[in-house]
């Protein structure tokens, strides 16, 4: 049985990104994704994946060892959401049990519960 996927993440940021909350008139919160640069992997195939995690713990440890490789020190963790993801790409999706697994973005959206 495959796990569900959610739609509210984190991502690594190199520029931009993440999202907003915006309250309403009528005192209801809606989130709004915010355009940005996340860190992605492209594999021997040039597919893109984009890294998302489910916890910010798992997020803060990737971006440590992107730091570590890269020298760059100019990234963030924020909040994103699956559906900003663009249609090409797929997600390498790190869970907060330490697991991860590469989901095409068709089967991710499929898979996804309402948050």
């Amino acid at each position: 049985m495959q796990r569900p996927t959610f739609n509210n993440l984190y991502a690594i940021f190199t520029e931009g990104g993440g999202v907003q909350e915006l309250i309403s008139s009528t005192d209801t919160t809606e989130r709004e994704y915010i355009e940005g640069e996340m860190i992605v992997h492209c594999d021997d195939k040039d597919q893109v994946w984009a890294i998302v995690f489910e916890d910010t713990d798992t997020a803060e440890h990737v971006r440590q060892e992107y730091i570590d490789a890269t020298g760059d020190s100019n990234v963030e963790v924020k909040p994103t959401l699956a559906t900003s993801v663009e249609e090409h790409h797929n997600y390498r999706l790190y869970r907060y049990d330490g697991e991860w697994e590469d989901i095409t973005h068709k089967n991710y959206i499929e898979r996804m519960l309402v948050d």
